[in-house]
């Protein structure tokens, strides 16, 4: 990766306009990261990057021994994208960008994931911290502390609660046990219904879908990726006519038509609407 590489994501950034770099480290990115130094990139690089929060998670998780297994799978090399030559980890002999959820990194052996999130909820709903430095001789809770320190949170703790005097995790609904496999973390990847529709719309009125197909690779934005997906699959925009593609405050934005107001997402129909009860 060099500026080249850099100035193009900027590019992207400008050319999508309202997306904003998360404040927390997402994982997936994270992983590919430590592809990317697995596979020959240089640890050097990312520490220039160090406070932005995925190059410094992901060089405290390399330094912690975290690798990506199954290499043979996977190759570094340099490919044309809409932005200019760009660095990727691909799977191997295709052009085609791996994310984060394609690798297995050693680190993924050495605990479990439900009773991780388990402890990432009990820790985001109140419990002190202390409570698990006492047992952090469990894999599973060193790894919970681990990423409660990189600012790991669960987000929908609107689904469940503590019960009775031991603080079991439990569901607002029914009382029942809390799944862990349930429990979603403000670093896992971000799906948004109306960031899929803006960029559908997006797309249909100009933006090449290659575009926001490699700003979805490079930044592991899986918004973009599901778009481009719906896309294809054929889902299209039936009130299309009511919006235009524009610039406004130099960035190309979706708005309703002959105005410059960003267009509220919930206002762009898509066919699949249609299918919904």
């Amino acid at each position: 990766m060099k500026t080249q590489t850099l100035l193009a994501a900027f590019v992207a950034l400008r050319a999508i306009g309202s997306l904003q770099a998360a404040e927390v480290y997402k994982e997936p990115h994270v992983r590919y990261l430590i592809a990317d130094m697995t596979l020959g990139g240089s640890p050097d690089y990312y520490k220039q990057h160090a406070h932005d929060s995925v190059p410094a998670t992901a060089l405290k998780e390399w330094e912690a021994g975290a690798r990506l297994m199954e290499t043979n799978r996977f190759e570094r090399r340099r490919i044309p994208t809409p932005y200019g030559e760009s660095m990727r980890v691909l799977f191997k002999g295709t052009e085609r960008t791996v994310t984060g959820a394609d690798l297995l990194l050693t680190s993924d052996l050495t605990f479990e994931q439900a009773p991780m999130r388990l402890v990432l909820a009990d820790l985001t709903l109140g419990r002190p911290v202390a409570f698990y430095e006492a047992k952090k001789s469990d894999p599973n809770v060193a790894e919970a502390l681990k990423r409660w320190g990189y600012g790991a949170r669960a987000v929908n703790t609107n689904l469940f609660t503590t019960r009775g005097p031991n603080r079991e995790l439990a569901y607002v609904a029914n009382g029942r046990p809390l799944d862990g496999t349930l429990v979603k973390l403000n670093t896992d990847p971000h799906f948004s219904e109306s960031w899929l529709r803006y960029l559908i719309a997006e797309m249909q009125l100009g933006t090449p879908k290659e575009k926001i197909l490699s700003f979805g690779q490079r930044f592991h934005d899986y918004n973009c990726l599901e778009a481009v997906a719906y896309l294809e699959a054929g889902y299209k925009v039936t009130n299309l006519d009511q919006f235009e593609l524009k610039p406004v405050k130099n960035n190309p934005t979706v708005v309703y038509k002959g105005t410059e107001k960003r267009v509220n997402p919930f206002d762009i129909r898509l066919t699949s609407d249609s299918a919904k009860p």
